[in-house]
């Protein structure tokens, strides 16, 4: 932020003036002629990094557009397809995206149901939509991404660097989640809810840093919009914000309330008021959860508790200028938002609500900037020094571009993966023909693997092999399921589970450990093979299975 710098003349003098000039500094007071000098310093360096930052986002912008075409989609990826074709064909009254049932389900976001009027709009297939909402994303974080930096350090010329650092300063093996932006991920979770949501988070923190400066009501109500998008799109991320947001209050405000925390009340108010209105699943009951889907969750969130040190070893000592910045200032944002997101994080462990692990990658992403903020600063201060001070300053640029460099080489690797281009189909081309023969609204009974790519494609499935916030019955799915891939289960008992869902399909993928042989001659009693691609066998039950009454021999 730029302070004000007053020439100080001694009592008596002649003649008395103060000079005041906007300096992008952090702290300090300085002579009249050393403030201009670092003020033009400061404005051709911002100038200079300003520039930096938008070549590299321009590199990047086109590592996007051409690696996300040709991404291998996996994991979570499909349930947000299933959501976006769900929202494509029924976007004002959609069922359960997954299942036969007019549950709610809680990826139903206002970012889900943009990228269905999207698909819908411009007839897309789910996955298609879903890589042109990854390219938006992208494009939304690097514009961003420097709002964040400033509202935690007071100058964005530190965002090449902390941008930098984000992507390629991590340890062995990162966690392969949305919500850590490292290289080696970083085109899988574009298209996530959680990647839109952090770019509104980035936005949300440079907005209220600038109404904590101005005071302006509009940009508070810009703030409070965007936040309850991300709210509603990732919960979590949106638990993180608020920390955020509690240290830029702390550090860049008055430490008593004055008049910039009034119109917080009715801020938050509407807030709390648009998150219980939200039409398309109830927020506020997610919030409360289901005891078993709290479990559930907390016990996929153990990993982010897992190798810590191992993950993240390059950045450990960045801990040290965290703290360094809180022995020069107590209420620096920077300061406060790594010790509120980092007690955040140990809370979660001590008190088992493992969700708070997600607090992590925004933890080590304060970290980044730490460390880019004061290697920026030592590069800035370097035209300011003496000559002789020249060699010490590249001295500390080559340890930290070493540093990186030893660190980022198997992010850039991974990182590179999607350009390289395919010699083999990617995973799910091989359900995509297979789920020609399907109608949306027909039930597949699959394997573990099947059951999460169908809904995307075509058809519903039975259970999945993730959270449901809102299948009351989930866990008597999945036992159902597992019973009819038992070898051991009689066909009278399969009947019944074919019966009771109305099962019109079986999809089974011969790879799958849950796929025995005798599992797939015992099923050719229920119906046909009707399609085989790959390792995928699709078989279309007979009616008569399908109703109770004997099949046709």
């Amino acid at each position: 932020m730029p302070l004000p710098v007053q020439t100080v003349v001694p009592p008596g003098s002649r003649k008395q003036n103060t000079l005041s000039v906007s300096l992008p500094v952090h702290e300090g007071t300085v002579s009249g002629a050393e403030s201009r000098a670092a003020a033009e310093n400061g404005s051709e360096s911002g100038t200079t990094a300003a520039k930096v930052y938008l070549g590299f986002s321009l590199l990047l912008v086109t590592y996007f557009a051409f690696g996300l075409p040709n991404v291998d989609w996996s994991g979570d990826f499909w349930e947000h397809a299933a959501v976006v074709r769900e929202l494509s064909l029924r976007p004002f009254a959609p069922r359960h995206p997954q299942f036969l049932s007019d549950a709610a389900d809680q990826f139903y976001s206002p970012y889900a149901v943009g990228v269905g009027l999207l698909a819908r709009g411009l007839k897309l297939s789910p996955v298609d939509a879903l890589a042109v909402a990854g390219f938006v994303n992208g494009v939304l974080l690097l514009l961003t991404f420097p709002l964040l930096v400033r509202s935690l350090t007071g100058d964005s010329r530190a965002s090449f660097l902390s941008l930098v650092f984000t992507l390629l300063l991590w340890g062995q093996d990162p966690w392969q989640w949305s919500g850590f932006l490292h290289l080696s991920t970083l085109l899988h979770i574009l298209p996530y809810p959680s990647t839109f949501a952090t770019a509104l988070s980035f936005a949300c923190c440079g907005l209220y840093a600038r109404y904590v400066e101005t005071g302006r009501v509009s940009v508070l109500a810009c703030m409070v919009m965007l936040a309850v998008v991300a709210t509603i799109t990732h919960p979590t991320t949106a638990a993180a914000l608020a920390v955020v947001l509690a240290a830029i209050r702390l550090g860049r405000g008055p430490l008593r309330p004055a008049r910039i925390d009034v119109p917080l009340a009715p801020g938050v108010m509407t807030a709390v008021i648009a998150l219980a209105v939200w039409p398309y699943f109830p927020i506020l009951e997610l919030a409360a959860g289901d005891s078993s889907y709290r479990a559930e969750f907390h016990a996929d969130c153990h990993e982010l508790y897992e190798s810590i040190l191992r993950r993240t070893f390059p950045i450990i000592p960045g801990i040290l200028l965290v703290v360094w910045r809180a022995r020069k200032n107590l209420r620096d944002p920077l300061w406060l938002s790594f010790l509120g997101l980092s007690a955040a994080y140990a809370w979660g462990w001590a008190s088992g609500v493992l969700q708070f692990g997600r607090m992590l990658p925004w933890v080590v992403l304060t970290i980044h900037v730490a460390v880019a903020d004061w290697f920026t600063l030592q590069l800035c201060a370097e035209q300011c020094t003496p000559r002789q001070h020249w060699w010490t300053r590249s001295l500390q640029a080559g340890l930290v571009l070493g540093l990186v460099a030893a660190a980022a080489f198997s992010q850039a690797i991974a990182g590179m993966e999607p350009l390289r281009g395919r010699s083999e189909p990617k995973r799910f081309e091989g359900y995509v023909e297979i789920a020609r023969h399907i109608q949306h609204d027909d039930v597949v009974l699959g394997d573990t693997q099947s059951s999460w790519v169908i809904p995307a494609l075509g058809g519903r499935s039975i259970a999945a092999d993730h959270p449901q916030a809102f299948i009351a019955d989930h866990d008597e799915r999945r036992r159902d399921v597992a019973m009819f891939l038992d070898p051991a289960t009689p066909a009278e008992e399969r009947q019944e589970i074919i019966e009771a869902y109305d099962v019109r399909w079986i999809l089974l993928n011969r790879n799958s450990s849950e796929v025995s042989g005798s599992v797939l001659q015992a099923l050719e009693q229920f119906g046909e093979v009707v399609d085989q691609v790959g390792s995928l066998i699709l078989i279309e039950v007979a009616e008569g299975a399908r109703t109770g009454s004997p099949a046709a021999e």
